[in-house]
């Protein structure tokens, strides 16, 4: 069993730590497997390790690692679509096919920290695995992941470093630790093995079916499900265990679809694109690493790409919630996309879908943007005073007083005043004293602050840094001057109380303009 570079063709063996070959090529994987058949599974394992005959696998490190993860169920939704429920794992996302099997060969070959960049799900999955395995770990982040996810990511105790700027921004930082510093690149795109788990999805649903359904959904933003169904699917055919392919529809964002680009113009290549925000964070990729391969295998296999509306998530989200099925908003998007996809296409039943990640992870509840013009009045003196003192009341809870650091305000202030307006559109009706869309305007006057109404629509995704602000009780007061945070405590006061929980409600928030 070797590594063999995608590009030059080099082989290295899979006890290196080399994230990737000496030319920049990624390493694809070289083994000799055994034809797939159902006789080979072992049943007497409950877990995606049911199907190691058919998986590369060095010894059996796994079995200090593994969770349990996989054998998620099957459910119809209706009589034309079925839900494979992948976020029934330890860490509420599919990631955990892949992280299982990269962890289980780190502590083959005996790795002991690792470093991983991620929205969020592939983060969590690898830090948890790493916790259960006694491997440390470090995650990096965008900002405006969830903060739940991240609260995750350090309960198994790991560290989480956020980025700030885009997804593939923060991809770079970690990639650059890695070539600095050397330590393994435990990352669910560059390294292989985290196929070897995702494979492990279509090995399910024929083992449970008996079949492959005519039509399988599949999200793509780094392509990590989609390229482990694929090797599948094509091990399944080359068996003799399927005579065709099912029709694969992948989906991207609409914000964010740099392979839907190039499959519609033939390319070779992802088309370059410049992300703008989308809720749908897990596939918000705009330079996917293995993109060229992507594009290949669609154009040899017939698949189909499909946007996910952005303006259609959240109601597809409500629709499934509505059928008992709570899951994040990526994942959302893959039944919005499902819906695009039978209203250009007509009728398309047997269909699979994946449910990947779970609604408990979304740290963007009620992610609808309103306008609201200013009602009611600015709290009085006697008012602030009362809402200043050391202990502030919260429905039958008492939340204690807590100094915010000054260096971690001047961080989220920025992601505070593109949201504001949101936010009074739940504080409008909840907090003492309402406040509304002027406060932004009033504070956009300033040059250095131009986040109008229209750019807080444009930034909704980045409400999740307003919750990790708000979550963590904010009472503080902050001067603003010229658009800034000014020391010397001259200029416009802004009054901060309470805070949010459990997302936007309840909700407690409090602003007084001086």
């Amino acid at each position: 069993m070797n590594f063999v570079c995608t590009r030059c063709g080099r082989k290295e063996a899979v006890i290196t730590r080399a994230a990737h070959c000496t030319c920049g090529g990624l390493w694809k994987l070289e083994a000799n497997l055994p034809a797939f058949d159902l006789s080979g599974v072992d049943t007497h394992e409950w877990s995606l390790f049911r199907y190691r005959k058919f998986m590369a696998l060095e010894d059996e490190s796994w079995r200090a690692v593994t969770m349990g993860e996989g054998m998620t169920p099957v459910v119809r939704l209706d009589e034309d679509v079925l839900l494979k429920m992948d976020y029934f794992m330890p860490t509420l996302s599919f990631k955990d096919r892949g992280a299982a099997v990269l962890i289980a060969h780190c502590k083959s070959i005996g790795v002991d920290q690792v470093v991983q960049d991620s929205s969020g799900n592939a983060g969590n999955a690898v830090a948890a695995y790493c916790a259960k395995a006694g491997i440390a770990c470090e995650i990096f982040v965008p900002e405006g992941t969830s903060p739940k996810k991240i609260d995750m990511i350090r309960a198994h105790g790991a560290a989480c470093t956020i980025v700030p700027g885009s997804r593939d921004h923060c991809a770079d930082v970690c990639r650059a630790k890695v070539e600095q510093e050397g330590v393994y690149y435990a990352n669910h795109v560059y390294n292989p093995f985290f196929y070897e788990g995702t494979k492990t999805y279509i090995y399910e649903v024929f083992e449970q079916l008996g079949r492959i359904p005519a039509n399988l959904v599949i999200p793509v933003g780094n392509g990590t499900l989609f390229l482990g169904a694929i090797y599948a699917l094509e091990h399944l055919q080359n068996s003799g265990v399927i005579d065709h392919f099912p029709q694969i529809i992948a989906l991207q964002s609409q914000n964010c679809d740099p392979l839907l680009r190039a499959a519609a113009q033939g390319a070779l290549e992802p088309a370059a694109v410049t992300p703008t925000p989308t809720i749908a964070e897990g596939i918000s990729i705009g330079k996917p690493m293995r993109g060229e391969e992507i594009l290949r295998l669609a154009k040899k296999h017939g698949v189909r790409f499909v946007h996910a509306p952005e303006d259609k998530i959240l109601e597809a989200r409500a629709a499934l919630a509505r059928k008992g099925v709570y899951c994040e908003h990526t994942t959302a998007a893959n039944y919005a996309a499902y819906l695009e996809y039978r209203r250009l296409n007509g009728p398309t039943p047997d269909t699979l879908l994946t449910m990947c990640g779970a609604g408990l992870k979304s740290g963007h509840e009620n992610a609808k943007v309103q306008s609201l013009p200013f009602q009611g009045r600015w709290l009085g003196e006697a008012e602030t005073e009362r809402l200043s003192s050391s202990r502030v009341q919260h429905r039958h809870e008492v939340l204690p007083r807590q100094r915010f650091p000054a260096e971690e305000l001047q961080k989220q202030l920025l992601v505070f005043l593109r949201v504001l307006d949101l936010l009074a559109v739940e504080a409008g009706r909840r907090a003492e004293g309402r406040f509304g869309s002027c406060v932004v305007q009033q504070l956009a006057q300033a040059q250095q602050v131009e986040h109008t109404r229209r750019d807080a629509r444009q930034q909704l995704p980045v409400i999740h840094g307003l919750e990790r602000v708000a979550e963590q009780k904010i009472d503080q007061q902050i001067f603003i001057r010229h658009g800034q945070l000014c020391p010397e405590r001259r200029g416009r006061r802004i009054l901060m109380h309470g805070g949010i929980q459990h997302g936007l409600e309840p909700l407690r928030q409090v602003l007084h303009i001086v």
